[in-house]
């Protein structure tokens, strides 16, 4: 996989959640927009693996979207 500019991720477990995260990171490309479900709902696993991916990864800022979904924009989108 390389070259991605869009992740819709709905995953709902830390392994499965931060596993994607970290395979996608070098290949995500400029003005890159993830898509969380379940993000500050039900989901812990989801809400941790994004603190934990977002604290390596400060190119990346997390955002909660009503109702229980969550988008996550690469800096580049703020330069």
């Amino acid at each position: 996989v390389r070259d991605v500019s869009f992740l819709h991720l709905d995953v709902d477990i830390y392994r499965s959640a931060i596993d994607s995260l970290q395979y996608l990171r070098s290949r995500f490309v400029e003005r890159s927009i993830i898509v969380l479900d379940d993000y500050f709902r039900s989901a812990d696993g989801m809400i941790k693996a994004v603190a934990e991916f977002t604290a390596e990864a400060p190119e990346w800022r997390a955002f909660p979207i009503y109702p229980g979904q969550g988008i996550m924009l690469h800096r580049s989108w703020f330069d």
